[in-house]
């Protein structure tokens, strides 16, 4: 019986020193992987301006546009996909519908988490020409 009480902590104690170096390993891949995500994180921000009214503005060229979203490239080079809104005003100044390659300036509400207009209400999309009078860089 003594034997199998022995051989039982002796099997409890590798099991422990095991688990205890199971553990250490796993830190050890672990960290680095957590570093390398860290690291390819990657901060964006897209240069807004603020018109008189308050709202914030992008400008950039238009890309893509239907009756839901607007896909446009920013000046500093970003693509940027806004959901339009019913009330969504679009004004193509002279000519009769925007087209892609027109420099335009979408106004919103709302601010830009990184490259994610999820947050945002597009108030108006216009020829950017048309919008430059009156704006200012956001702070």
């Amino acid at each position: 019986m003594k034997k199998l009480v022995v051989m039982a902590v002796m099997l409890v104690l590798a099991m422990g020193l095991v688990s205890a170096c199971a553990e250490e390993e796993l830190e050890d891949v672990l960290a680095p992987a957590s570093e390398l995500i860290e690291e390819s994180v990657e901060v964006v921000a897209v240069e807004t301006l603020i018109s008189t009214d308050g709202y914030a503005v992008v400008l950039g060229t238009l890309v893509e546009q239907d009756s839901h979203h607007i896909i446009m490239k920013t000046n500093d080079n970003h693509d940027l996909d806004f959901k339009l809104a019913p009330e969504t005003v679009i004004y193509a100044g002279d000519a009769e519908a925007l087209m892609p390659g027109d420099e335009v300036a979408v106004v919103f509400e709302g601010e830009l988490q990184g490259l994610s207009t999820d947050g945002v209400r597009v108030i108006t999309i216009s020829i950017s020409a048309e919008e430059e009078d009156g704006l200012q860089e956001a702070e």
